[in-house]
């Protein structure tokens, strides 16, 4: 009788929590999609867990590929970036091919379909990226400009630039001891000079 109430205490309580999170998932937008791309991360990493124990079993491999891949699109979903679900979706036939190829380097015809899905992949999340140039843009700007104003050091004056001799062999002396003659470079005086 003791093994039975442990296993009604267990479904009772895999109830609540079915009930709790459907709950949520109606009161708050997006909760379900979570819970499901949770659910399919967390079977990818027990499936992965029982390949790591033994690399011989490479169908396990595979299950946790097509488990997580589905989990991380969810994610991806959850994002306000659109065409990331589009590109994570090319990129996922794209990246076994790449995985044969990293095993198996021997066997570069791994990376014709690697690049026929990663590339397309790339090209969507490029077309993501792009809308985010402005951001980056003004954080970058941001960064100099914080950076410029931390150094508050006497900036020295540029100094003249010196003038190139008309071809005449210089003397010992001037070997010795070179003089070199400066005029400005703008400004009124450079105008005279020349």
């Amino acid at each position: 009788m003791a093994s039975g109430n442990g296993s009604l205490r267990t479904a009772g309580m895999v109830l609540i929590g079915l009930g709790v999170a459907f709950l949520l998932s109606m009161l708050i937008p997006g909760f379900g999609q979570f819970i499901w791309a949770a659910a399919f991360l967390g079977a990818a990493f027990f499936v992965y867990s029982i390949y790591s124990r033994d690399h011989s079993k490479w169908g396990w491999l595979l299950g946790a590929y097509s488990l997580a891949v589905p989990g991380v699109l969810l994610l991806l979903g959850m994002l306000p970036f659109d065409g990331l679900v589009v590109a994570g979706f090319i990129a996922s036939f794209g990246l076994p091919f790449l995985y044969a190829y990293t095993i198996r380097r021997d066997q570069w015809a791994w990376l014709i379909p690697a690049a026929m899905f990663l590339l397309p992949a790339s090209a969507v999340l490029l077309g993501v990226i792009w809308a985010a140039i402005p951001v980056v843009l003004i954080v970058a700007g941001v960064y100099l400009l914080v950076r410029a104003s931390g150094k508050r050091e006497e900036e020295t004056p540029a100094a003249a630039a010196p003038v190139q001799s008309n071809g005449h062999r210089k003397t010992e002396q001037e070997k010795k001891n070179p003089v070199v003659e400066s005029r400005p470079i703008s400004g009124p005086e450079a105008d005279f000079g020349a």
